[in-house]
Parts: structure tokens; C-alpha cells; sequence
């Protein structure tokens, strides 16, 4: 459980680097014949990023930087491009050097579209964060989240990137996502005044 909410399930990637994990990360995007084999190799690279409200289109792609001690001037410039999709297509398209992508989206992008893999890769991934779940309102928990939970774990829906859906009842799945979930609100009132105003730099450096 989380607050008001009970997380029911949430969608296991296909790839390797999942490794029957419910999480996903930020990939990197560039095209498939770009020298950056690495993430040091994309400074100086313009990055188009998803949107400012984006956790792996843009506050993961700062918490990256944060970890290596560097700020967005690492990149040689930025924008945002509203979606994804957008991203991709502008890596894809020749007018964007690099995109900082969600990891489920780009793989079912490329399984629906899989001329776009003769066009892009992922250079570098990112940290591994908690997969958005499938969730519901406690009070209505307990009856309808069996069902919801139990109906989709038995039947598996077919949905492009992802190989299954995996319940996410354990106390460490909760713990990490009320943690992004809680930290990054925009009235959270856990955050730390530093955590508050590293996030008001970032913001205005956007």
C-alpha cells in the first residue's frame, strides 16, 4: 500500500537488462551511427529531453548528472520535445543528437516500428527506477484489486516491450516508489530546503 493508493501490478520489460524486474530506466537514444558508445561520449551532444513534469524524460536525466557530479552543461545544449515518441523521432530524423527516452516506451516503439532499429540505439542507460504501477484507491482495494491484479497476472495482456506483468506487493517496491513519488510532488512537504532548492535550479536551468 501506498497512502490512499494500493499498487496492484506493473509491467515487467523483455529485455536482459530488466532481469524479471518491474523497473525501467532512462535510455539514451542516439543513431545507429553515432560514435558515443557510453555515456561519457555524449558530451557536447544536444539532448532532447520529453518535458519538464517527465521522470525519465528529464528529472532521472538530472538525477544522472547529479550522480556524476555534473550539471546540464555537460550536454551541449537541450530542449524539450513533449512526448517520447518525439524524442525518438528526432534522434531518428536527423534534427536531435541524442534523447533521453523511458526504456518501456522506446523498446515497444521499436517493436512497433521496427525499421527504427536500423535508425537508433541506446548509447548509455540509466539508473533503474520503479516502474509506474497499475494501482487503486485503498478503500476499494482489497476486493476489486484481487480481481483487477488476479485477472491480469493469469492472462498476461499483450502489450508491446513488455514481457509480463508482476504483482508488486513487496515492501521494497513500495518504499522506492512513495520515495520518487513523495520527494519529487510538487507540494511535497518531505523534501529537505536543499532537495527543494537544488530542484528550483534545475528548474529554472530548464
Amino acid at each position: 500500500r501506498s497512502g490512499e493508493w494500493t499498487m496492484l501490478v506493473a509491467p515487467v520489460g523483455a529485455g536482459s537488462e530488466y532481469a524479471g524486474r518491474p523497473v525501467y530506466f532512462t535510455y539514451f537514444v542516439v543513431a545507429q551511427d553515432h560514435p558515443a558508445r557510453r555515456f561519457e561520449d555524449l558530451a557536447g551532444t544536444g539532448l532532447v529531453m520529453n518535458e519538464p513534469v517527465s521522470h525519465s524524460g528529464f528529472a532521472a536525466v538530472l538525477a544522472e548528472l547529479a550522480s556524476r557530479r555534473i550539471d546540464l552543461g555537460f550536454f551541449g545544449g537541450h530542449r524539450f520535445s513533449g512526448g517520447h515518441q518525439a524524442s525518438v523521432e528526432a534522434v531518428a530524423g536527423g534534427s536531435g543528437e541524442v534523447a533521453a527516452v523511458d526504456s518501456l516506451m522506446f523498446d515497444a516503439l521499436v517493436e512497433q516500428q521496427p525499421e527504427l532499429a536500423d535508425l537508433v540505439r541506446a548509447a548509455a542507460t540509466g539508473a533503474a527506477w520503479p516502474a509506474p504501477p497499475l494501482a487503486v484507491r485503498s478503500s476499494r482495494a482489497d476486493r476489486v484489486g484481487e480481481i483487477i491484479a488476479g485477472e491480469i497476472v493469469a492472462h498476461q495482456p499483450s502489450v508491446p516491450g513488455v514481457s509480463h506483468f508482476a504483482t508488486v506487493d513487496s515492501a521494497s517496491y513500495a518504499a522506492d516508489y512513495d520515495e520518487v513519488r513523495v520527494l519529487g510532488s510538487a507540494s511535497s512537504t518531505q523534501r529537505s530546503a536543499e532537495q527543494t532548492e537544488t530542484g528550483r535550479v534545475w528548474c529554472d536551468v530548464s
